[in-house]
C-alpha cells in the first residue's frame, strides 16, 4: 500500500496542539450547551451518558477545545440526541462561511427554519421577529426617544404573542 492511500483526514485533538486540526466554530460549543441543557443535563451526567469527560464537554462549550475528534462529536450528539448533519453544519460553518457571504440576521431568520415551543415558526412569524430586529437594530435609542422606541417595540411584541 502506498503513502497516499494511508493518507486520511483525521479531526483529532492532538493535532490541533501540532497546528495541523481543522478547527471548530465557535457556534459548535453554544450548540452542544443549548442542547444540554435542554435535556436538563450536568455536565456529569453527560459524561455517564456519551462516554466523553465531563472537562472535554465543558471546554468544548466554552470555547476553549477547537479540535475534536469527529469520533468525541458523534458520541456527544448521540447521547444529546442531536442530528450528525446539523452538528457538523454548526462545527464547520466557518468553512462554509468562506464561501458564501456573510447574511445578517434577518436574512438567517427568514431562510432557516427554526422552531418555538416545540413547534415549526409561521411565515407569519418570522416577518414578526424580522421586524423586532430591524426596529432594535434601526431605533435611535437616546434619551429623548427611548419611550417611544420603548413603545414601538412593545407593540411589535403584542403583535408577536397575537400570533403564537
Amino acid at each position: 500500500m502506498n503513502d497516499d492511500n494511508q493518507k486520511q483526514v483525521h479531526l483529532d485533538e492532538d493535532e490541533s496542539e501540532k497546528g495541523k486540526g481543522i478547527e471548530i466554530s465557535d457556534s459548535f460549543g453554544l450548540l452542544l450547551k443549548h442542547f444540554r441543557l435542554l435535556r436538563n443535563y450536568s455536565l456529569k451526567e453527560l459524561e455517564d451518558i456519551s462516554g466523553v469527560s465531563s472537562s472535554y464537554i465543558f471546554r468544548l462549550e466554552s470555547g476553549e477545545r477547537k479540535s475534536p475528534s469527529i469520533s468525541k462529536i458523534f458520541q456527544i450528539c448521540e447521547a444529546l440526541d442531536i442530528p450528525y448533519h446539523e452538528a457538523l453544519k454548526t462545527a464547520f460553518k466557518d468553512v462554509e462561511k468562506e464561501r458564501t457571504m456573510e447574511n445578517t440576521l434577518q436574512e438567517m431568520m427568514i431562510s432557516n427554519d427554526f422552531m418555538l415551543d416545540g413547534e415549526l415558526v409561521s411565515r407569519e412569524i418570522k416577518e414578526i421577529f424580522v421586524k423586532i430586529n430591524d426596529h432594535v437594530i434601526t431605533c435611535p435609542w437616546k434619551e429623548q426617544t427611548k419611550v417611544r422606541d420603548l413603545f414601538v417595540l412593545s407593540e411589535l411584541i403584542d403583535e408577536l404573542k397575537i400570533a403564537m
